[in-house]
């Protein structure tokens, strides 16, 4: 487990310092007060395809699309498996079977994405990124289940 720690840092601090794609997905950082977390929340519920619970069952790699089997539809379609493919650098992978997760996903029918930047990327701070995560659960009135977690935590 050590090892995978030390892989996963290592290539974090390589997808900091290189330039090109990385920089492709470089966003202005949002303020992190109440009015603007409540807006952005808002914003991203209107404008999302599909917001669900879910459990990775088929997780992302070789560019085929991840397969999220839903625990809870909050919005969108009623998929018995939702197929959710990174299309650039800056859409969210899903490296790991068995995660479980709330996550905003935008596009379909077929198949989604997830972008980095409506699942809470754009809130600095891991602080800012609970609190946004927090507005979110209030608005759609659906407490978070123990164990989901915000896709940008995974």
């Amino acid at each position: 487990m050590n090892r995978v720690r030390h892989l996963l840092a290592i290539g974090a601090l390589f997808l900091a310092v290189m330039p090109g794609t990385a920089a492709a997905c470089d966003w202005p950082g949002r303020r992190e007060d109440r009015a603007v977390i409540d807006q952005f929340a808002r914003e991203v519920i209107g404008n999302s395809a599909a917001i669900i619970d879910a459990e990775v069952v088929v997780a992302s790699g070789g560019g085929s699309p991840a397969q999220l089997r839903p625990l809870r539809v909050l919005k969108g379609p009623s998929l018995p498996v939702f197929f959710v493919a990174a299309r650039s650098m800056c859409d969210i992978r899903f490296p790991r079977a068995g995660a479980r997760v709330r996550v905003i996903l935008n596009g379909g029918p077929e198949t989604f994405s997830a972008a980095l930047t409506t699942n809470g990327a754009v809130f600095p701070s891991r602080a800012g990124r609970r609190r946004f995560y927090a507005r979110l659960d209030a608005l759609l009135g659906v407490p978070r289940p123990r164990g989901v977690i915000g896709p940008y935590e995974q």
